[in-house]
């Protein structure tokens, strides 16, 4: 609640505001002669935004300084007026550092500033943790691709379309396919997975007999 222009009082504290400072030191310390409030953009780099402000005296001799830094996430304010803000606290702080800052170092901008910014943090739920991607569901029509081609590889073109329509002819889970388009237009899903095993171990039968060797092993 405000008791007088330029003070807040704040949680049973009295604040006063950047402009009420700014004010008291003007009266005494004009630019008339020689005084000053100076700032300077120390960083602006990404949320971040830093002001330093300092005063200096008519020789040009700084005499106080203060710094501020400022988030543009952290509360609505911030979202369109960082630098303000930052700069704004830089100058209070400054001032304070001159002694006007009266009963309490932070000016009533930037706790009315901090506490904006804490009610806005209470409000916002915490984020779920993301969950890791999703491991893509393997697929039996690409196993069976692959498998028709290292059969390719083992015994050439010709026989492995041979051994292909041998498995599908006598195959329990062919629904009656003739070729690979056909497997996937007419048969489920377990349909699919079973031919992609028979042909696998169509395969696997051609290495062996190909390298004169037992394998249990997938060849990838």
């Amino acid at each position: 609640m405000t008791t007088r222009k330029g003070v807040v009082n704040i949680r049973g504290k009295e604040y006063l505001t950047v402009a009420k400072r700014v004010a008291d030191f003007r009266e005494v310390f004009k630019p008339a002669d020689g005084w000053a409030i100076r700032t300077w953009l120390i960083s602006n780099e990404g949320d971040r935004v830093v002001v330093s402000a300092s005063i200096c005296d008519k020789d040009d001799h700084v005499v106080a300084t203060g710094f501020a830094e400022e988030d543009r996430t952290q509360g609505n304010i911030n979202k369109t007026s960082a630098l303000e803000n930052a700069e704004t606290s830089a100058i209070g702080r400054c001032l304070a550092a001159f002694g006007l800052g009266g009963d309490e170092y932070c000016s009533a901008d930037e706790l009315v500033n901090a506490l904006s910014k804490q009610a806005t943090l209470a409000e916002e739920p915490p984020k779920p943790p993301e969950k890791p991607a999703a491991k893509p569901k393997p697929d039996p029509i690409e196993r069976l691709k692959k498998y028709l081609g290292l059969m390719e590889g083992v015994v050439g073109e010709e026989k492995t379309r041979d051994a292909w329509l041998t498995i599908l002819k006598h195959s329990d889970h062919s629904s009656g396919a003739m070729s690979l388009g056909d497997v996937i237009n007419r048969c489920s899903v377990t349909q699919k997975w079973s031919l992609s095993e028979e042909l696998k171990e169509t395969y696997l039968a051609a290495v062996r007999i190909a390298e004169n060797k037992d394998t249990s092993e997938e060849p990838f």
